[in-house]
């Protein structure tokens, strides 16, 4: 893999960041200045997500050290999602940004979603679902002005600019970029739906709690990395840029929010 260090002290004419997420049996990963998707590749396909990842990751710094481009922090998706997905992301983020001397900024995996979801699709509400298995759905219903798409897009690929959207999204002050999320029933998850669909939101959901009345699937060409990349700029507009202070956290600091205890938690809980 390209030496790390050699890699940061290289001459650079661009600052920029890199994004990831391993949300669920897959993933994706980014290379972004400002909300502008540089480079964007799917992670897992054909390979594990793990063992792809380190191969996308090569493929990404080798992609910004030909364009003498200088990362300046990483995002990650820190959940809720897939157990051994998001341990993989995070594990991989501390360990990246601790060779790298980077900050990171963590984002809620629906929220990024939500905000993918919007770069080609014009609603006011968002309705994101994940499948937490045994008949469970990690789910959260977002404004798009609480993400920072402050005026209804004039293109399916407007994006406000980076100077711009930190006050729409702090502005609300109902939402912020690591969250929120909710665990319910697979019968609540069927009603939302039906609601938000009757409200003309957009619905984002995972191919297995899919209906005819979601908008979006959460497919191998979804890449939820960018929304990522997306969120966490946005949150560094908003929030501050400070890397000793929110959002930023180090590598030290940064674990998965699970929202639920897996299954082997879940029958040593009950003995």
């Amino acid at each position: 893999m390209t030496n790390p260090s050699n890699f940061q002290n290289s001459t650079v004419s661009s600052t920029c960041h890199l994004a990831l997420e391993t949300i669920g049996k897959g993933g994706s990963i980014a290379v972004l200045c400002g909300e502008q998707s540089l480079w964007e590749r799917p992670v897992g396909g054909n390979r594990r997500a793990a063992a792809d990842l380190a191969v996308q990751l090569e493929d990404a710094l080798k992609f910004t050290r030909q364009k003498m481009i200088r990362l300046e922090m990483i995002s990650v998706a820190i959940g809720p999602g897939s157990f051994t997905g998001l341990r993989i992301a995070v594990t991989t983020v501390k360990t990246l940004a601790y060779a790298l001397a980077l900050p990171i900024i963590p984002v809620g995996s629906l929220s990024a979603i939500a905000i993918t979801g919007l770069l080609s699709q014009d609603a006011s509400r968002v309705l994101v679902g994940l499948n937490a298995y045994r008949g469970q759905v990690f789910a959260a219903e977002f404004d798009r002005d609480e993400l920072g798409f402050a005026e209804p897009a004039s293109s399916p690929t407007t994006v406000p600019a980076p100077e711009n959207v930190g006050i729409a999204a702090h502005g609300s002050g109902n939402v912020d970029f690591d969250g929120p999320a909710e665990l319910i029933d697979r019968t609540d998850w069927s009603a939302k739906v039906n609601q938000a669909a009757d409200r003309g939101a957009l619905v984002i959901a995972e191919p297995s709690i899919s209906c005819d009345r979601v908008s979006l699937t959460l497919d191998k060409n979804f890449l939820v990395a960018r929304g990522v990349g997306i969120a966490a700029w946005r949150r560094r507009i908003a929030e501050g840029h400070r890397t000793d202070k929110p959002p930023f956290v180090s590598a030290f600091e940064l674990t998965p929010r699970y929202l639920k205890l897996s299954a082997a938690e879940e029958k040593a809980a009950e003995r």
